[in-house]
């Protein structure tokens, strides 16, 4: 089972230290500003059900979208999610460039098709 999504905690400021030579009045308080994280809006813009991403990683570890017949993998792992039942007829996050768009927000995809079609030297006779 994927781990689940955990809100990152906003960092605080760095508080001013006065130095041992100035007295506290002289020091300048920094502003502190409400920090805001990144994550916190990508997870409420993110489409994906919890159920849709469990299908897709069952569907990633079936069919591994790497390689040379990554597209045709690619295929079986969109029928799968229409096939179980997570999507809907109206979820266009859930169609195949949505299902890459997602992939490529978990994985270095570019990467992996590295390693996978990377140099096949030993395999020559």
């Amino acid at each position: 089972m994927p781990p689940k999504k955990k809100l990152q905690l906003p960092t605080r400021a760095p508080s001013t230290i006065p130095q041992d030579d100035q007295p506290m009045a002289d020091a300048t308080p920094v502003a502190e500003t409400p920090a805001t994280t990144p994550a916190v809006p990508a997870l409420q813009a993110d489409p994906w059900t919890d159920e849709q991403e469990i299908s897709l990683f069952k569907g990633v570890v079936n069919w591994k979208p790497a390689g040379m017949h990554k597209h045709f993998r690619m295929i079986a792992i969109a029928q799968q999610l229409r096939h179980h039942g997570v999507t809907g007829p109206d979820d266009r996050h859930t169609r195949i460039p949505g299902i890459w768009q997602k992939l490529r927000t978990l994985y270095n995809l570019e990467a992996i098709d590295a390693r996978v079609n990377g140099p096949r030297s030993e395999l020559r006779f």
